[in-house]
């Protein structure tokens, strides 16, 4: 009898044991690796690991437990795969596989770090996505999507392994060795620096020549623990999903953020190897002091750390969290740390936007331009600070080099149309919004300025079109709202107009939009029957 035949000759217990307990508790916990392997592709490796397992394995519970795992994830996970083909092609939902490939698969990679020269200067990790879909596009002069952008980075990337296997074997070991060392490398956010946003991680989480904890220790325990598998087959899934999290690690490139997946596996082999040291065997012994002291001693490439760009970074993450004071506060070290690319000034610039210091922006501005003139993030600001300041004729030739850098971004087209309308431009504007709206922008305020447009010109019906689709996109608009209430009150809807205006008076922002509000009401009231 086959393996196969086995594993279906079993099917009966297998659902049997789905419906007791332990099966309702595995189908969660298969429930929960689906969701996070919607993130990291890699993971989608386990349930190929637990069926190996099952076909090598006698009838019983083990294999039982493989199959109602495997099955449940598949189950959970597969809508989402099948959903990501649809004008994408058959990939992973994640989709940067390929560029990170890349990343620690060229002749210039270090094994540690996302460093892809083609792409140029990208600011922050918001840009990444695009700039490597953008790049690719560019290098194989071809409009690639998602996934089409992914299968060209892995195949620069194979072709370095094809062309310099003995450079691309060697980087390999490294990022191996990388991989066991203790020093947790940073790549976005160096997680040592959340020690001072998280009291209790700094107990946990610390790092001295010689000392890296805990990777430093949870490391070499868990390839002790590994040993005692050999005699412990329970705790084979247990192996299994660390080796899987971690082995496809040394095929891209070494980061904290990466080894995450693994830490849960890795805690429960560390406390299987305490358990061998403890009973005195030899062998786990020596494996865990050896890798002990390759964990934690600080050699060559083994750390790498960017007190500057770590600055920049946070410096991103605080303007992202609406703390402009912050991110001024850590823009301003990063550059006293050496940043002197013109990214600080940028983010300086944004800053003193944030906090409505307008000309402080400008100035900022004008210093980062010598860097970063042309770079769509650049021209994008500059665009929008002019814009704000009413200089709608300088603004439009940096909106249009934003668009031309990055033309598949959305919210430069809109910028774009808002400026031409704020310079009294409207059939130009009107045709701009009107593209917008053909290609299904899901920008709320394209279809409020829509629903203006078709008011002006006695296009009641297209208007009330226009402001219902902005409030279904953006239910919290003020404008969307506000616009709508009036129109409705137009066609004798007094109930809608009145429960429009009642949201308006919430949503209401400054006094003037509330004293608008206020007279709506009482113009409403007078006229309402």
């Amino acid at each position: 009898m086959s393996a196969f035949q086995r594993v279906g000759g079993d099917g009966m217990a297998t659902a049997a044991f789905f419906c007791g307990l332990a099966g309702v508790v595995l189908a969660a916990a298969a429930g929960a690796w689906a969701l996070a392997a919607l993130t990291r592709g890699a993971l989608g490796l386990l349930p190929a690991g637990l069926v190996v397992l099952a076909l090598l394995s006698g009838p019983g519970r083990w294999r039982r437990t493989a199959i109602t795992f495997t099955v449940t994830a598949l189950l959970w996970s597969g809508p989402a795969w099948i959903m990501s083909r649809t004008g994408e092609g058959i990939r992973f939902p994640s989709t940067q596989a390929g560029v990170n490939f890349y990343a620690g698969n060229h002749a210039g990679a270090d094994g540690r770090s996302v460093d892809v020269p083609e792409m140029g200067t990208t600011l922050g990790w918001k840009d990444f996505p695009q700039a490597s879909r953008r790049t690719a596009s560019m290098e194989a002069d071809a409009t690639l999507n998602a996934s089409g952008a992914s299968a060209f980075w892995f195949g620069k990337g194979i072709r370095f392994w094809r062309e310099t296997p003995g450079a691309a074997i060697e980087l390999t070991v490294r990022k191996a060795l990388y991989l066991i060392h203790g020093f947790e490398t940073p790549n976005n956010r160096s997680i040592y620096a959340a020690r001072s946003d998280v009291s209790w991680l700094g107990a946990l989480l610390w790092r001295a020549p010689g000392a890296y904890f805990f990777g430093g220790l949870l490391f070499p325990l868990a390839l002790a623990g590994l040993w005692g598998v050999r005699r412990r087959r329970a705790w084979a899934p247990v192996a299994v999903f660390a080796l899987l999290s971690l082995a496809p690690l040394v095929f891209f490139f070494i980061c904290s953020r990466f080894r995450v997946p693994s830490l849960a596996p890795l805690a429960l082999l560390a406390v299987l190897g305490i358990g061998e040291i403890i009973r005195r065997r030899p062998a786990p012994a020596l494996i865990a002091v050896v890798l002990l002291v390759m964990a934690n001693i600080p050699w060559a490439g083994a750390i790498r750390e960017d007190p500057a760009g770590e600055a920049l970074l946070r410096g991103e993450a605080w303007l992202n969290a609406g703390n402009p004071t912050r991110a001024e506060a850590r823009y301003r070290e990063a550059m006293a740390l050496g940043i002197d690319d013109g990214r600080g000034r940028l983010g300086l610039a944004v800053a003193r936007e944030n906090q409505g210091d307008l000309s402080g922006a400008l100035v900022w501005l004008d210093q980062a331009a010598p860097r970063l003139a042309g770079v769509w993030t650049y021209e994008e600001a500059r665009a929008r600070v002019l814009h704000r300041t009413e200089r709608l004729v300088e603004a439009l030739p940096h909106i249009d080099a934003a668009i031309r850098a990055y033309p598949e971004l959305e919210r430069l087209r809109v910028r774009r149309a808002q400026i031409l309308e704020a310079a009294g431009r409207d059939s130009t504007a009107m045709a701009g919004y009107l593209d917008l709206a053909a290609a299904k922008t899901r920008d709320a305020e394209v279809y409020n300025s829509l629903g203006r447009y078709h008011r002006m010109a006695g296009r009641r019906p297209e208007a009330m079109r226009a402001w219902n689709r902005a409030v279904l996109l953006d239910p919290d608009h003020f404008r969307a709202r506000y616009n709508r209430a009036l129109i409705r009150a137009e066609a004798g809807d007094w109930t809608g107009a009145r429960e429009d205006l009642l949201v308006a008076t919430r949503l209401a922002r400054s006094p003037e939009d509330a004293a608008r509000v206020r007279e709506a009401q009482r113009l409403m009231e007078d006229a309402a029957p």
